[in-house]
């Protein structure tokens, strides 16, 4: 009943049918992959734990050979073969990023000091660990680098925590700098504002504008909150604009009795237009459903019936708080969504991609990746990287590409 009821009080949104085939996939870089390399002998890609495309088709990946060694891979298009990228003598990456100028970041950590964290901004670094901030006081000094980011435009997001230098603060202050590389203009820190602790990737979205929207668990005064399930109440957390609340938990939903549940992990996007959507918890008098909230409204719900590629008719679909989400500018919302036996990509309410459907060069897509690194859309929309893997066993990266590019 409860769940009815959400339904019946969603927008109407407008349904085109479903494709017949969706968009066409194809492999990018597949597990077993010998690295590019002169020697016949050359190790293997054995995982990929990060990846990035641009815009413009070129693309990064973070992977793992069969020796256990780190690497950077890239290229500056899909149709050109991967190379191997140079990193600094003892460093190892954590994040690659690219701009579709090229530009390259990346979030590197010292072989011999894990504490040691450096953002590189085209080979060269930009922000480590012990550097001072942006921040206010100007003495802040960065105290860790969680996550780095770099927009279309060249825009660059760093998380991480500052202390003042010579502070004994057993807590120390989230710093979110919104950079335009190499210059640092912004920073958002708890300054005078009850702002708490950094949000967790894919908790924070930037546009190439320099607009942040971020989840935050809220301070109360000087007394910081702990994260749900750490033993206090979930009321503390808030969704943010840059320095404004746009959502905040307990807040009451357009369902009766129910109100809106966040948490620091919950997936944001933001476009252009400062159009935001977060992919959130509605909790019921009867039920908790997972629903994607778009500049306010709730435009998805879980068990929402929706149009899979597979499917005549409508299924009942469930979403995943932990599976990212992509706003391009034309207000379109890239998103995730599984049913019994197959999990799919969306454009809006059209289905793009499915597992057991999709194929490969043949080859049916057998698993998409549901968590945070799953998949990833490029700002205007028409292409999405997948991390997943084939009915044949081997895993890898795969772009759909929207028909007609």
């Amino acid at each position: 009943m409860f769940l009815t009821t959400l339904i019946a009080l969603l927008p109407v949104l407008a349904t085109p049918a479903p494709l017949a085939q969706g968009w066409p996939t194809r492999d990018v870089l597949l597990v077993g992959t010998p690295l590019p390399s002169a020697n016949n002998a050359a190790p293997r890609v054995a995982r990929i734990e990060d990846a990035i495309l641009a815009t413009g088709g070129g693309w990064r990946a973070i992977v793992v050979d069969d020796t256990g060694a780190r690497h950077i891979l890239g290229a500056p298009s899909l149709s050109v073969p991967a190379q191997l990228e140079a990193l600094p003598p003892g460093w190892t990456p954590l994040r690659v990023d690219l701009s579709l100028e090229g530009n390259r970041l990346e979030l590197l950590e010292r072989q011999d000091d894990p504490k040691m964290r450096a953002v590189f901004y085209d080979g060269a670094p930009i922000v480590a660990v012990s550097d001072p901030t942006s921040a206010t006081p100007k003495s802040a000094l960065w105290t860790s680098i969680q996550s780095a980011h770099i927009t279309d435009d060249g825009a660059l997001l760093i998380i991480g925590t500052a202390t003042a230098a010579g502070s004994m603060l057993p807590t120390p202050t989230i710093v979110l700098q919104s950079v335009v590389a190499p210059e640092i203009h912004d920073a958002y820190t708890t300054g005078t504002q009850p702002i708490g602790d950094p949000p967790a990737s894919p908790a924070a979205a930037m546009n190439d504008l320099g607009h942040l929207v971020w989840v935050c668990n809220w301070r109360d005064g000087n007394v910081p909150t702990r994260n749900p399930g750490a033993g206090s109440s979930s009321q503390s957390i808030r969704l943010m604009l840059d320095s404004n609340v746009l959502l905040r938990s307990g807040a009451p939903t357009i369902w009766p009795g129910s109100t809106y549940e966040l948490n620091t992990a919950q997936p944001v996007a933001l476009n252009h237009q400062l159009e935001w959507a977060i992919t959130t918890k509605i909790a019921g008098p009867n039920a908790k459903r997972h629903a994607i909230i778009k500049n306010g409204q709730p435009v998805l719900l879980h068990g929402q019936p929706v149009p899979f590629l597979s499917s005549a008719t409508f299924e009942a679909v469930q979403l995943f708080e932990s599976a990212p989400l992509f706003l391009n500018d034309n207000s379109q919302l890239t998103w995730l969504g599984q049913k019994l036996g197959a999990t799919g990509i969306f454009v809006d309410q059209t289905c793009i991609v499915e597992t057991g459907f999709t194929k490969v060069d043949g080859v049916q897509l057998a698993a998409i990746d549901t968590d945070a690194k799953g998949f990833q859309a490029t700002r205007e929309g028409a292409q999405v990287l997948i991390r997943g893997r084939l009915a044949d066993g081997r895993a890898g990266l795969f772009v759909a590409l929207k028909p007609g590019l």
